[in-house]
């Protein structure tokens, strides 16, 4: 939104988000309407779509990366941030090794194995990220079972969905979580199917409300067989059979034995194309991305990461000192070193930090330099105590302090 200098930094002035992580909304108690939870994808599909046709990609999509604003009307909005590691999206005709970076539980397979990827990397993580909002859970994979090639086990989630779960939207996130990255939806297609969804699911909720349902559904009856009585009429027949197929049989009795093979052949590949199969239950669209998904091997139950030693020792991928990251992230970009220099500065920088409080930022021990007290270590202990500052004020969520937080704490 703009951007000021303090101290001769500087800093950038974003919108204060009042709703916390997606991560945080997921694992609370609040109640989340299917309603409420497909427009909160749809947000994050259309702000991926805007910046993937801007020729960028995110790299790092996570539910902690995005942010819920608590709108006047009690709706929520999904507002997606930390761009820290976005990049250019490769050219196809040019490729050139991207580093592997991001939040391992999140990450798409090709990623975490060193191959090439582009902004379909992006589809897998909002693919988890609607797994965790339809069954609220974390993306853990000891909780959001994966496959031995780092894939979604489609059928071991079926335990985790609740009993209203909404099929169109779960086979939506199937799709994004695809192993072959060229097979995945792009985010242009995404929006559009999401749109419909969450139309559906509105329809659905003005029908419920509806005050006297039947009279609308004899309307729409009516309605209809008005329609069907305006249509012109066939000539009568005096079988069930449609004029189509008694074209087809005049035909063949006409034709030699090898034109009605022909006819029949032409008659049959009509129908080769069929519609996809209903789905009535979590386990119909199990199965069916199960068949669709070549790489998808089931009945492993063990965590996959635990076979990276990365993981295991929670630092970066790439790196070959260990790091003081969870085992949830990597960001092979960035050394210690790196963030050392950022930690740095952050105690004189932290009094720029937006809030809406009278409070006096340096009274929080920011300014101990300046005073002439003695080095604690570092800006460490200073932003921890703004960490606690914002946590007791309810202003943790601002974008600035989420960022000072990233660097010294790790996501």
């Amino acid at each position: 939104m703009g951007a000021c200098v303090h101290e001769g930094q500087l800093h950038a002035l974003t919108e204060y988000i009042n709703g916390g992580s997606l991560e945080q909304l997921v694992q609370s108690e609040e109640p989340l309407s299917w309603e409420t939870r497909a427009s909160l994808g749809l947000d994050i599909a259309r702000a991926l779509h805007y910046l993937h046709r801007r020729q960028v990609f995110h790299r790092d999509l996570t539910s902690k990366n995005v942010l819920i604003r608590r709108n006047d009307d009690g709706s929520l909005s999904g507002v997606v941030g930390d761009f820290g590691l976005a990049a250019k999206i490769p050219n196809p005709l040019l490729p050139s090794p991207l580093s592997t970076v991001g939040s391992f539980w999140w990450m798409a397979p090709e990623c975490i194995t060193n191959r090439p990827y582009n902004q379909r990397a992006d589809v897998f993580s909002f693919g988890v990220i609607l797994l965790e909002m339809m069954a609220r859970v974390s993306a853990d994979p000891d909780v959001l079972q994966r496959t031995p090639s780092f894939g979604i086990d489609y059928l071991a989630f079926v335990s985790l969905c609740p009993a209203d779960c909404q099929l169109e939207l779960l086979l939506i996130a199937f799709s994004c979580c695809v192993h072959e990255a060229a097979s995945r939806p792009s985010f242009g297609e995404l929006v559009r199917r999401l749109e419909a969804v969450l139309s559906g699911l509105r329809a659905e909720l003005r029908r419920a409300v509806s005050p006297t349902p039947r009279l609308a559904h004899a309307e729409e009856r009516h309605q209809r067989t008005c329609r069907r009585t305006s249509r012109p009429r066939c000539p009568a027949v005096d079988h069930r059979r449609s004029l189509s197929d008694d074209n087809q049989l005049a035909l063949a009795d006409a034709c030699s034995p090898s034109d009605k093979a022909r006819v029949h052949r032409r008659h049959s590949h009509c129908r080769e194309t069929r519609p996809r199969p209903a789905l009535r239950s979590p386990r119909d669209v199990a199965e069916y991305m199960a068949a669709r998904d070549p790489a998808y091997k089931p009945g492993d139950t063990a965590n996959p990461f635990n076979a990276l030693k990365q993981y295991r020792d929670g630092r970066n991928v790439g790196e070959p000192e260990p790091a003081e990251l969870s085992p949830g992230s990597c960001r092979s970009e960035q050394s210690q070193e790196e963030l050392a220099r950022w930690r740095a500065p952050l105690a004189h920088r932290s009094s720029s930090v937006y809030t809406d409080s009278s409070d006096d930022i340096s009274s929080l021990g920011c300014e101990a330099e300046e005073r002439g007290r003695p080095d604690r270590g570092g800006g460490d202990t200073d932003i921890r105590q703004i960490v606690e500052y914002f946590e007791r004020s309810g202003g943790g969520r601002a974008c600035v302090y989420s960022t000072a937080r990233y660097l010294l704490f790790g996501p």
